[in-house]
């Protein structure tokens, strides 16, 4: 038998990279479900861990994700209606739009406590999603 010698250094970023991809193909080849979502949820807890030592938090990052794509649609004239009948977010959502990137945005919904940071960091919109 013939041994190997080397070490293969993996950081965590490439290894859950590794695992996503795993399981997006273990899906398509309708492998087993357990063993997808398994896989899966091992590589959801390593980016959650990095945020969170990068001082991030999934809270923060659906907020941010939801503002992104509000501002998106405003941007392309579809945003709900249930949304544009609302002035105090439509406000917020127009004064959003209208900041560069890096320049913190900040707005407290109406009983909520006041605070609410975002910005710094530019959303990038997966590929394949939105206009072409």
């Amino acid at each position: 038998m013939n041994e190997i010698s080397g070490k293969v250094y993996v950081n965590k970023l490439f290894a859950a990279q590794r695992q996503l991809r795993e399981a997006i193909w273990m899906f398509f080849a309708q492998r087993d479900d357990l063993a997808i979502h398994t896989v899966a949820s091992a590589a959801y807890r390593i980016l959650k861990d990095l945020k969170e030592k990068r001082g991030r938090n999934e809270a923060a990052d659906a907020q941010f994700t939801g503002i992104f794509y509000f501002v998106r649609d405003y941007r392309r004239g579809t945003l709900p209606v249930e949304v544009q009948d609302d002035p105090e977010i439509m406000k917020f959502i127009k004064e959003s739009a209208d900041q560069p990137i890096g320049i913190s945005i900040v707005w407290s919904p109406p009983g909520t406590r006041p605070g609410l940071a975002v910005g710094g960091v530019e959303h990038v919109e997966p590929v394949g999603v939105g206009d072409a």
